[in-house]
């Protein structure tokens, strides 16, 4: 299964920059709830926290079954 960073940037195997997103904790408190969204396709992943957009993933061809 894969696995992505959604943290750090990446170029290779040196880390380029921080993600764009803000960090989790900063959403997260003992008085608030998180609300993940997860879209996903056959081939793309897209995660929303708390309605803003936060990564996306393009997947390896054939991880995903396709809906019948």
């Amino acid at each position: 299964m894969p696995v992505y960073d959604l943290y750090q940037q990446m170029n290779g195997k040196d880390v380029v920059h921080l993600g764009p997103a803000d960090e989790f904790g900063e959403h997260a408190s003992v008085d608030h709830r998180v609300l993940f969204d997860v879209f996903s396709s056959t081939d793309r992943v897209y995660l929303f926290l708390d309605g803003q957009p936060y990564g996306c993933a393009v997947l390896p061809s054939g991880i995903m079954p396709a809906a019948r």
